[in-house]
């Protein structure tokens, strides 16, 4: 009855325009051939089935009239970017050891092994050692890597798997030939960015993410739901237009789930919801993307099994991002995105001020990061309220790295670093840039956050930058590993509770301390606040934090006495059962109804 009813409201949420033609399109139909003759209001629905096709959508629609990208059934159709089966016969012979090879008709950026991405070497030295180069560090210093990947040389296809198994019955995909991107070495030069590998150092965005892509949007007023988007490459979606909404898609062998680049650029058109062309120092604004799923498996599992693969992974394809976006009223919600060995969402400044304009990440599942898994970094003003969302399980769970234009609310979100899935060490925060010293960080707000972190510490790095106008008040912070509070500039209010078994109260000594635990009981755990905690009552009062209280003063924490942790099922609604393959498990200590998922 349940995903009856979820279906319901998806066909009611994709209802179409009275005002609009419904054209209905097989994978035999050329889907850019509707796309440019769409009018504001059309709807092209994609009946069941695997498009082999890249999108560019330059016609949009007007207020009230997008136009529509959508699949007849949540989850039955599928644009991809690999090689048709049967156009390309990959038959692979092997080298020596555990190295195998195969010819290709053109150079390879991804390929999986079923639904497993596979690092990126870059060339067959890097692949043979299992070493990828730090970009960061001087001579590109090798980093140890995962013991399975590809490289290509020479039209040639070199694939090595763990335990030496054989390509040849592991089902290799390798994207198709062309795409949007006609990017080649001496362009990656340019961009300073790995000319064998194609990717930039990870947060500064990705060679391909604006050219290589499922779909490319240049028009205003689109929306596109319920896809299957696979082996994207660069990103599964690029948003160049305003009022741009993606619902209900599950993205997957991709760099980027959804990329908002910083500039637009858009061709010029004559009919209506068109802009002039040309680029523009700006990004576009009213980005919506709710309801949807993005994988980059198994990226997160290298990390766990060792850390010492962080460093490579890093640096290579792997290191994924679901959402890069920074426009005027972009909203994030409801989404459930996972398995990267980089960042979950990287949330840029909008640079105003204006409630009108504020942006929002709010009801996200973010799960599985092998770095941050949200990076706030901004030199222009944030204008973004983060609330309500389960981050659970990663290297570092909030990043101000650093948040240079202030404007930044991050409350009534639940951290959990769990003692199954989390990393061996990591922090629940990071305040400052590894990269960089004496940058300020400031105006972000910390407020009525439960934190927990059962492997390792509160936070890391940011000793040596400048803080101005922080708030870290009415928090709930327990962590495994106590430190001293070593931020100048940046003194917590007392209104936080610090708890932790080996905690001493000189580490932090002026917020509220508690030596043990701060539920009960601890297995599972139970976010919900006791009568008797030493959190009721606690808050700083009189102050808008977005908690109302129920007794003399705001409980601390997430969640109010008394009050019900309300969590939408994150990810398409489509997929209620078993539709996507290789969701990652929850841990066992955290009940689902935390997330939604019960």
């Amino acid at each position: 009855m349940k995903g009856l009813l979820a279906f319901s409201a998806l066909a009611a949420a994709m209802a179409v325009s009275a005002s609009g033609a419904e054209l209905q399109r097989t994978p035999a139909d050329d889907i850019q051939k509707a796309l440019d003759a769409a009018a504001p209001g059309d709807t092209i629905v994609l009946m069941d089935g695997v498009y082999y096709q890249n999108l560019v959508i330059t016609r949009g629609g007007t207020p009230g009239k997008p136009i529509t990208l959508r699949a007849a059934k949540g989850g039955a159709a599928t644009l991809s970017g690999a090689v048709p089966p049967g156009q390309v016969k990959l038959k692979f012979e092997l080298v020596e050891g555990d190295l195998y090879k195969a010819a290709v008709p053109s150079r390879v950026w991804w390929a999986m092994a079923g639904v497993k991405n596979l690092v990126n070497y870059g060339n067959l030295e890097h692949l043979k050692k299992f070493q990828f180069p730090n970009l960061y560090a001087p001579k590109n210093a090798l980093e140890p890597c995962v013991p399975e990947g590809f490289a290509w040389q020479d039209g040639s296809l070199y694939v090595r798997l763990e335990g030496g198994a054989d390509p040849n019955a592991a089902a290799i995909e390798i994207h198709r030939p062309g795409g949007h991107s006609t990017a080649e070495p001496e362009f990656a030069k340019e961009f300073y960015c790995n000319p064998d590998t194609g990717f930039w150092v990870p947060g500064t965005g990705h060679l391909f993410s604006k050219t290589l892509a499922n779909i490319i949007v240049k028009a205003d007023h689109v929306v596109i739901e319920g896809l299957r988007l696979h082996m994207g490459v660069g990103a599964a979606v690029v948003v160049h237009g305003n009022e741009v909404t993606i619902r209900d898609c599950y993205m997957t062998g991709a760099h980027q789930g959804v990329c908002q680049p910083d500039s637009v650029e858009v061709p010029a058109h004559e009919s209506p919801g068109q802009r002039p062309v040309g680029r523009a120092n700006r990004t576009s604004r009213g980005l919506t993307v709710e309801y949807c799923e993005f994988s980059c498996y198994p990226a997160y599992q290298w990390v766990r099994r060792s850390q010492k693969y962080w460093g490579g992974l890093y640096h290579c394809n792997l290191a994924a991002v679901y959402l890069n976006f920074g426009g005027l009223r972009s909203v994030c919600r409801h989404n459930w995105l996972y398995e990267s060995a980089n960042d979950g969402l990287e949330p840029r400044g909008n640079g105003t001020t204006s409630p009108a304009d504020a942006s929002e990440v709010a009801y996200n599942l973010v799960q599985n990061c092998g770095d941050d898994s949200i990076e706030f970094d901004s030199t222009t003003a944030m204008n973004l309220r983060v609330h309500h969302n389960v981050i659970l399980d990663g290297l570092c769970l909030l990043a101000l790295s650093p948040v240079m234009g202030g404007g930044l609310t991050i409350d009534h979100n639940i951290l959990y670093v769990s003692r199954e899935n989390g990393l061996e060490y990591g922090a629940l925060m990071k305040f400052g840039s590894p990269w960089g010293s004496a940058l300020p960080t400031q105006g972000a707000r910390i407020i009525h956050n439960t934190m927990v972190n059962t492997r390792d510490a509160l936070w890391w790095c940011g000793s040596d930058h400048r803080y101005e106008n922080m708030v870290l008040e009415n928090n709930i912070l327990y962590v495994a590993h106590p430190q001293d509070w070593k931020l100048p500039g940046f003194v917590p209010s007392r209104h936080n509770l610090y708890c932790g078994i080996k905690l001493e109260p000189t580490q932090m000594p002026e917020v509220m301390h508690l030596k043990g635990l701060p539920f009960t009981p601890w297995n599972p755990i139970d976010f919900n606040l006791r009568p008797n905690s030493p959190a009721v009552d606690a808050g700083a009062a009189d102050k808008n934090y977005y908690h109302e209280a129920r007794g003399k003063a705001p409980d601390l924490g997430a969640i109010e006495l008394g009050d019900t942790w309300r969590f939408p099922r994150p990810g398409p609604r489509w997929a209620q059962g078993s539709e996507i393959a290789n969701r990652p498990a929850l841990p066992a200590s955290l009940p689902l109804k935390w997330v939604g998922l019960e």
